[in-house]
């Protein structure tokens, strides 16, 4: 199985603070894990997920792939 995961940092949400960004979309990312790991063993495919930052914008993907 493989673990994908792309952030941009570079836009305002990063500005001040931009660990406490990455740490809020990583905690994201680990609530949703669980459900991603189920599908991808349960033989179904999981797409891409979209990472959006404090502002609502895309900043990256996660991607889980057997």
């Amino acid at each position: 199985m493989k673990l994908t995961i792309q952030i941009g940092m570079d836009n305002a949400a990063f500005e001040d603070a931009p660990l406490y960004e990455v740490e809020r979309i990583l905690a994201s990312i680990c609530l949703k894990l669980n459900s991603m790991i189920q599908c991808v063993n349960g033989g179904n495919e999981y797409d891409e997920e979209k990472l959006r930052d404090t502002n609502g914008n895309t900043v990256g993907f996660v991607r889980l792939e057997e």
